[in-house]
């Protein structure tokens, strides 16, 4: 069959709804099977990722996928539907459930483990229903990497480009209800956006995401200049809750951005990260940026962290930024009791 005849019969039955009738049904898998073309996964790649992968191979739509599962039309595929999912698809529902960004629990309260992760707060991971990659790597590799589904990712490590979570043909937000892995729903291919900026390797934001990546990688702490190294210290979810509060603001007693990462799009997440570095390189030079960060995130830090550094890196910039007042907030007088040479270690 020509590749045009092909790429006509795919688009079409991929507009095809979830019941496909008569006809459809004689060559399309039903809900009690699994689908016929079995792929395997790629390293480091994301559910969602694989699913839409999945189904393409076998001429079908993640709605169907997501009918088949038993999902309201619209809703995300999650890490509890993972056994019907894995047997839709013929994988093992382990290894699929490990590449959701799944719920969890940390000393009673909600988290979410993701990439080996614990997060102990929703702003450091994008929705689900809203994607964003590197063109250049899924030109490249065929599939979508689970990393690119935190907040902080806005750079591709590896191309210097931001990442995309728009078509840049059709203009609408990126969704996994797309025809192919690397195609928007408008029906062409994802490429880069218009005013495409490319990141110097000595630019603080580049060096930051490769810094996020090696991290999530398990390949160990990468130093990078300017920003400092008691970062390294952190737990990622500490990292992610500093670097937010001190980019949230727009400027000084500025309204912070919406608390909800998850409502943000790439380029103002982008845009929170380069203010946090930015401030954060200054810290050491500038003591006054009390008007620029937000207080309530290093509080919030300080109260809930399940690594001593975080609670401590949390609490000293709280005292150093705002005085006393503001660790008040964040701790009760008896748990006060914080060693000063301790926090000079920061």
């Amino acid at each position: 069959m020509p590749s045009e005849c092909l790429f006509r019969l795919r688009t079409w039955r991929w507009r095809l709804p979830a019941s496909l009738g008569l006809i459809m049904s004689l060559t399309t898998p039903t809900s009690s099977e699994p689908l016929p073309v079995v792929i395997s996964w790629r390293q480091g790649e994301s559910a969602a990722s694989y699913l839409l992968r999945a189904t393409s191979r076998n001429q079908l739509s993640l709605a169907w996928l997501r009918h088949a599962a038993g999902v309201p039309e619209g809703g995300a595929l999650r890490a509890s539907d993972s056994p019907l999912l894995a047997w839709l698809t013929s994988t093992d529902k382990h290894r699929l459930m490990d590449a959701f960004a799944a719920p969890g629990r940390w000393n009673g309260r909600p988290s979410v483990v993701m990439n080996g992760q614990t997060i102990l707060r929703s702003t450091a991971i994008r929705s689900t229903l809203k994607p964003q990659l590197c063109p250049l790597c899924v030109r490249e590799t065929g599939y979508c990497q689970l990393i690119w589904e935190f907040a902080h990712i806005t750079v591709c490590p590896v191309h210097h480009v931001n990442m995309v979570d728009f078509c840049a043909q059709c203009g609408r937000s990126l969704v996994w209800d797309r025809p192919a892995i690397d195609m928007c729903r408008c029906m062409r291919l994802i490429g880069l956006s218009n005013s495409q900026n490319v990141w110097a390797p000595e630019s603080l934001l580049w060096q930051y995401n490769t810094y996020l990546a090696n991290r999530l990688a398990g390949e160990g702490i990468w130093k990078w200049p300017g920003v400092p190294a008691w970062l390294d210290f952190l737990s990622l979810d500490g990292v992610f809750q500093i670097v937010r509060a001190f980019g949230a603001r727009p400027g000084p007693f500025a309204k912070p951005m919406d608390h909800s990462t998850r409502k943000l799009t790439t380029a103002r997440s982008q845009q929170i990260c380069i203010r946090g570095l930015e401030r954060l390189a200054r810290l050491e030079l500038d003591r006054d940026l009390s008007s620029e960060v937000q207080e309530g995130e290093l509080v919030s830090l300080a109260k809930r962290s399940f690594r001593a550094n975080d609670t401590d890196v949390a609490t000293w910039l709280l005292s150093r930024l705002f005085g006393s007042g503001g660790v008040v907030k964040a701790f009760t007088p008896s748990l006060m009791a914080i060693n000063p040479r301790q926090l000079d270690l920061f």
